[in-house]
C-alpha cells in the first residue's frame, strides 16, 4: 500500500500504524479475558476484509488490470525474503494435504488485479485460521513451530554437551569473538560447568516429558480409552486423551 502511495501523507501514516497498535493490545486484553472471542473477533473482521477486496475488485477489475503491479508486491509473494514470517500466515494448505503449503501468486502478477486477489486469498487464509482457532477438534500450530522446536532441542544438546565435556571453553570463545573487549567482564562471573548442569536439566527434562507421555498413552490404550495411535494426529490424541482425564 505504501508503494502506491499510501504513505505520502503523514495523517495517513499515523492512523494506519497506530490503529495497529491499538487493535493488537484490544485483542490481547480480549484474548486474556477470553480466547474464543478474540479468535471470533478476528475472524469476523477478516470476513468483513475478504468481502471489501471482492468488492473492490469486482467494482475496478478493468482499471486494476491496466496498472503494473508493484516491484514491492511481486518481491514478497514470489519469495518473501523482506518478511521471514511469510509462511506463517498461510496455516490453510497444510490442512488441505497441498503439497507446496506456501502460496507464490508473485510468479504470475501480472497487474494491479493480481496483487489485490492475492491479498484477498491471504484474508480468505485468515478466516480459515481463526475458524480453526475455534475449533476443539482441530491442533492450530504455525507451520515452523515444530522446525523451530526441533532446532532449538539440538542446539541446547549440541552445546551443553560441548561444554560439558570441555571441548569448548565458553569463556575463550566470547573473549575471541570480542576480541578481549567489553563482552569478556560478563563471562568472568560465569561458571561453565553450571551453564552445563543446565543445559543437561533442561533436555533431561524434556526427555522425561517425552517418556510420561508415551507412558500415558500407552495405559489409555490398555485402559480402551485409546485406539493405536500413529503419527502426528495420534500424539494429538494422546494430548487430548490426558488432558480430558485432569478434568
Amino acid at each position: 500500500m505504501e508503494s502506491l502511495g499510501g504513505d505520502q501523507r503523514w495523517w495517513v501514516r499515523f492512523l494506519a500504524q497506530h490503529s495497529a497498535i491499538a487493535y493488537y493490545f484490544a485483542l490481547v486484553a480480549l484474548f486474556a479475558i477470553s480466547p474464543s472471542s478474540s479468535y471470533k473477533f478476528s475472524e469476523m473482521l477478516e470476513t468483513h476484509a475478504v468481502h471489501t477486496y471482492s468488492q473492490l475488485l469486482e467494482e475496478n477489475e478493468k482499471l486494476l488490470k491496466s496498472l503494473p503491479p508493484p516491484i514491492r508486491a511481486v518481491e514478497y509473494y514470489t519469495i518473501g525474503a523482506s518478511d521471514p514470517l511469510f509462511s506463517e500466515y498461510q496455516t490453510s494448505g497444510p490442512k488441505s494435504g497441498m503439497s507446496d503449503a506456501v502460496r507464490r501468486p508473485g510468479k504470475d502478477m501480472q497487474n494491479l488485479f493480481d496483487v489485490f486477489t492475492a491479498i484477498l486469498d491471504d484474508e480468505g487464509d485468515h478466516v480459515n485460521t481463526m475458524q480453526a482457532c475455534l475449533d476443539p477438534t482441530v491442533a492450530v500450530r504455525s507451520p515452523a513451530m515444530e522446525k523451530n522446536f526441533l532446532t532449538g532441542l539440538a542446539l541446547t544438546a549440541a552445546t551443553a554437551s560441548l561444554v560439558g565435556s570441555g571441548a569448548v571453553d565458553l569463556s575463550s570463545l566470547v573473549d575471541t569473538l570480542s576480541g578481549g573487549g567489553a563482552l569478556q567482564s560478563a563471562t568472568d562471573a560465569v561458571d561453565v560447568a553450571e551453564v552445563a548442569s543446565v543445559g543437561s536439566s533442561i533436555i533431561d527434562g524434556i526427555l522425561a516429558a517425552v517418556a510420561g507421555v508415551a507412558a500415558a498413552g500407552s495405559q489409555l490404550i490398555k485402559e480402551g480409552e485409546l485406539g493405536a495411535v500413529e503419527g502426528e494426529a495420534g500424539i494429538m490424541e494422546i494430548f487430548r486423551a490426558i488432558i480430558s482425564r485432569l478434568r
